[in-house]
């Protein structure tokens, strides 16, 4: 017999539930004496048990419905940008996810104000980091960190090329 996904995280869901209702009846059945370490623990696995049913919940939603986890990254260029791009590598939590060698359509459409989508990935909802290296043909290589907050909508992220600074934009769609 073969249980579902979802049958699966229910029987999970039940399992965590029935541990806090234990740990309820087994502090309440001790003596007054109990030492508040000990309560202190029971509290500690209550909180980390909270912790994993919210870790299940958010996985279940990303494996029901993984569009609602999708990233766009875009890249466009400001007015007084000062550099001619050459390539992107595009670091989403330290992990290389694009490496895009500019052509010269490319740049023409980035002079001209236009937008390029660098890439699109499914992405698990939190505080996540870009880090992105920018290579010109004219600038030595500019390095920038960026942080950004993923909720349970799909999200673009815009960056901005002004000056020598990357401007990091982002909107979520409902």
């Amino acid at each position: 017999m073969f249980l579902s996904h979802s049958q699966i995280l229910f029987l999970i869901q039940i399992f965590l539930c029935s541990i806090f209702v234990y740990a309820d009846e087994i502090t309440s059945l001790k003596s007054d004496t109990q030492t508040d370490s000990t309560l202190n623990d029971s509290r500690t696995a209550n909180m980390e048990a909270l912790e994993l049913l919210e870790n299940i919940f958010s996985l279940e939603e990303s494996l029901l419905q993984p569009e609602n986890d999708q990233l766009v990254v875009l890249m466009k260029q400001e007015l007084g940008a000062q550099l001619l791009l050459s390539k992107i590598k595009l670091y989403i939590d330290t992990k290389l996810v694009q490496t895009y060698h500019y052509k010269n359509n490319d740049l023409e459409k980035l002079m001209n104000r236009g937008v390029l989508r660098l890439v699109t990935v499914l992405m698990t909802p939190g505080m996540h980091t870009i880090d992105i290296e920018l290579y010109s043909l004219s600038h030595s290589p500019i390095k920038q960190k960026l942080k950004f907050k993923k909720d349970l909508h799909p999200m673009f992220v815009s960056l901005g090329l002004v000056g020598t600074k990357i401007k990091l934009d982002q909107w979520k769609v409902h």
